[in-house]
């Protein structure tokens, strides 16, 4: 597919607005586009299926905006990621996002706040993630 649209731009029978209005089109209709309505495209660009979804729902990170939006996203976790990844319930970005823990004032991963072996104050129920 890459290939047929980089000839197309540079043989100039597919312009860049062209190019722009499919990919407006693809991100509002995914389905529309020839995406099957199994699949779930992430914003990194990962496809994932939805029968690989273990767990869903609104980043529950303390930000009122996760990072790099304006507001909250909704998040899909898949069978591949760990236990503790899944249940922190964090975008990606805002789990990956260095900040100054507020149990150990160190600096690390969002994500690894409290976590076992990272953080120096780690919660003792590292399942749940509190004490």
């Amino acid at each position: 597919m890459f290939k047929t649209v980089f000839a197309a731009l540079e043989q100039r029978t597919l312009s860049l607005q062209d190019l722009d209005n499919l990919l407006q089109g693809f991100i509002e209709d995914p389905a529309g586009a020839g995406v099957p309505e199994d699949i779930i495209i992430l914003d990194s660009g990962y496809w994932l299926s939805r029968n690989e979804i273990v767990g869903e729902g609104t980043c529950r990170c303390e930000r009122q905006n996760c990072v790099g939006y304006n507001g909250k996203v909704y998040c899909y976790f898949q069978k591949s990621l760990s236990a503790w990844v899944i249940s922190t319930g964090l975008f990606w970005r805002c789990y990956d996002q260095i900040i100054s823990c507020p149990r150990c004032s160190s600096s690390h991963k969002r994500g690894h706040i409290g976590r076992e072996g990272i953080c120096a104050q780690p919660y003792r129920n590292q399942k749940k993630q509190r004490d």
